[in-house]
């Protein structure tokens, strides 16, 4: 990431140097003092935040802080199944949920804000100096639009499986959860979305489990989320019954509604 942001941002100076002997020596120094103001500040923020990312005392989960229904079944044969049809609404509704009720969701939509505000006011900044005749302004402009479509490229997609409206069945019985395609007359292609991939967990193995107004997310041991939207479920009924199991399960079983964040 920071490779990209430093590439992206260096294209404007680069060009700035090409063009230098028609340029005098008060822009020349505006476009280098501007261009590096974007550096000091963009580059050691996305540098910061991937260091946290992999400190050993960072979670992508919230954590609880006591779980007491932890452990505490009611009946050990349970067993219900659901089907679910990923549309763009019910993806967006999930990273919505995501970016609110997670560290990393959170930790996210923050870099995106900050980089995007960085990135407006180089461009506001820049048309300002380009209107005073100073065409140092014109590698500032280029430097935050190369920035803002950086940062654009960190917002989640959806992805063409979901666009395409493929369905996938889940089951759970006692805490052992499933989830597959359905309808699907070929193999997933390769790098495709992990929210419409094969995936089976036990659930007393996991992490950690989030729920949110959007639905369920789920950390194995891989720490690959999976996402249970709401509308996977047939009922309400069905809704509280994985709630139970989840929360009896999981010892850092997270409420965003009960326990809020």
């Amino acid at each position: 990431m920071i490779i990209v942001l430093i590439a992206g941002v260096a294209t404007p100076a680069i060009l700035l140097y090409q063009i230098r002997s028609r340029l005098d020596l008060s822009v020349r120094l505006w476009g280098i003092l501007l261009i590096a103001g974007i550096f000091a500040i963009s580059v050691p923020l996305v540098s910061w935040l991937e260091k946290r990312k992999k400190s050993s005392g960072y979670f992508p989960w919230p954590v609880a802080a006591a779980n007491p229904q932890y452990g505490k079944r009611t009946s050990q044969d349970i067993s219900f199944e659901g089907t679910l049809t990923w549309t763009p609404k019910i993806f967006r509704r999930m990273v919505k949920a995501f970016a609110r009720s997670t560290p990393a969701g959170r930790n996210q939509r923050r870099t995106i804000y900050i980089l995007s505000l960085i990135g407006a006011l180089g461009v506001l900044l820049g048309a300002v100096f380009v209107y005073q005749r100073e065409l140092g302004g014109l590698a500032l402009i280029a430097a935050s639009v190369i920035l803002l479509a950086f940062t654009h490229s960190l917002r989640a997609r959806v992805p063409d499986e979901i666009r395409g409206g493929m369905r996938v069945r889940w089951t759970l019985s006692n805490d052992r959860f499933v989830m597959y395609p359905i309808d699907v007359s070929e193999t997933p292609r390769e790098g495709g979305s992990t929210l419409v991939s094969q995936r089976e967990i036990y659930l007393a193995s996991a992490r950690a489990i989030v729920r949110t107004p959007a639905g369920f997310i789920i950390w194995p041991d891989d720490l690959i989320e999976i996402w249970l939207p709401i509308e996977a479920f047939a009922t309400a009924e069905q809704v509280q019954s994985f709630h139970h199991i989840a929360r009896s399960c999981v010892v850092n079983y997270y409420d965003y509604e009960s326990d809020g964040y």
